[in-house]
């Protein structure tokens, strides 16, 4: 019944790097094109020694490249020389960022931000590198997530809610309205850069393991040893991933935060990425449908997806839409019904099946054919694997009446 969402505090990791590197797009006049400093993949900063986790560049590399590949040599360091004599003008951009408060949520347990500023008695000379890097701070996913919306946003923040209104009888009697919690993050011009960079990181960068082929992500992956108190830190790992997409007209962002990853390694590319990757592909196959349900003439311009996606779409919302083409070899993206082809999308044609009748399941996984089910509020009996498997066959055929069906028999294998 926890919330680790909202309750939980965690370093970050890298995806911290994201409010550092913009604090330094704001207080100097480096780009994203300028060269910083990688050194051999680790920098000794008084008596701590920083490394790259990951393998990256090393010696003078563009600030991009740094932070595609997430250097912690790079940033820290660049962090460092910017704010060593000024610290607390590093505090106050995170200040200014909102990352130093609550959002505001209304779900009790959110806890306030741990920031350090140089009063704190645990601050040292090290704290500024390691703080640029995502330790010696600790955030819930939840703010973290509400920052990097802000960059989605244009440099507003909003208070995360879980409702717009309340409805009784059918009418809304109460209706909360969206609350902006910081109204300018930072310059259009580094806000710009920061998306870019964030870009570069899913096309070329940790992430391009899961970079998507018919929409633009921005995304930043974090790993973060995890703490034990006094006894330091443990071969123990929480990987993060955060993105917004798609990039060139923001509407969805998320966060995925795993701890202790057991299987696929432990960095946030590998495990917490792929998972927004899925989540972001349904979401998208459904966004892009919205533009479907607006078509008057029945032809619109709708880009790819996930072929488990697009059958449950077309299956959910009674479209009858057929594969024509599969993309690539793991047969995981399709062009449906293709009328005109273009360099990243097809032009489909829209069979309308009436309402209350119902739907194809065969050559659905069962899984997927389950989800439709239950939308529909179904009663289903599985003839087969009950686990997994396609459904091949199905009783009553397609097309029937929904009033007539009093039980739906799926026949998987």
């Amino acid at each position: 019944v926890y919330n680790h969402c909202v309750g939980t505090r965690i370093e970050p990791g890298s995806t911290f790097k994201v409010a550092s590197v913009l604090a330094v797009l704001e207080e100097t006049n480096i780009s994203m094109w300028d060269s910083v400093q990688a050194f051999s993949g680790y920098y000794r900063f008084y008596d701590r020694l920083m490394r790259d986790h990951e393998k990256a560049d090393t010696g003078l590399i563009p600030l991009w490249k740094a932070f595609a590949q997430s250097s912690n040599v790079a940033i820290s360091y660049l962090v460092f020389q910017t704010f060593k004599r000024k610290p607390y003008r590093f505090i106050q951009y995170l200040e200014r960022f909102g990352l130093t408060r609550k959002t505001g949520i209304t779900i009790r347990g959110e806890p306030q931000p741990l920031i350090k500023t140089p009063e704190d008695p645990t601050w040292s000379g090290t704290t500024l590198p390691w703080m640029a890097v995502g330790y010696e701070v600790q955030l819930t996913p939840l703010q973290i997530l509400t920052f990097f919306n802000g960059v989605a946003n244009g440099g507003k923040v909003i208070k995360p809610i879980l409702v717009t209104g309340i409805s009784k009888d059918g009418k809304i009697v109460e209706k909360f309205s969206t609350e902006v919690i910081v109204k300018h993050l930072a310059s259009r011009q580094s806000l710009e850069q920061i998306t870019e960079m964030l870009e570069l990181v899913v096309d070329s960068g940790t992430a391009r393991n899961i970079a998507p082929v018919y929409y633009k992500m921005a995304g930043k992956t974090g790993t973060a040893q995890i703490a034990r108190g006094k006894s330091g830190y443990q071969k123990r790992y929480v990987a993060s991933f955060v993105a917004f997409f798609p990039v060139d007209n923001p509407v969805f962002s998320a966060i995925v935060v795993i701890s202790n990853p057991r299987k696929g390694g432990y960095y946030g590319g590998q495990v917490s990425a792929p998972v927004v990757r899925e989540i972001a592909d349904k979401l998208m196959t459904k966004y892009y449908y919205r533009t479907v349900r607006q078509a008057q003439n029945g032809k619109i311009r709708i880009k790819g997806g996930l072929k488990k996606s697009f059958r449950w779409l077309t299956e959910d919302f009674h479209l009858g839409i057929r594969v024509a083409k599969i993309l690539d070899e793991r047969e995981t993206h399709v062009y449906l019904q293709t009328i005109e082809v273009r360099y990243d999308d097809v032009r489909i044609e829209i069979d309308t099946i009436s309402e209350g009748l119902l739907p194809d399941f065969r050559r659905l996984d069962i899984a997927d054919a389950l989800t439709i089910a239950d939308r529909m509020r179904l009663k289903v009996r599985i003839k087969g694997n009950l686990n997994e498997g396609e459904v091949f066959h199905q009783y009553p055929p397609p097309g029937e009446p929904l009033f007539k069906v009093s039980e739906l028999v799926l026949f998987v294998r």
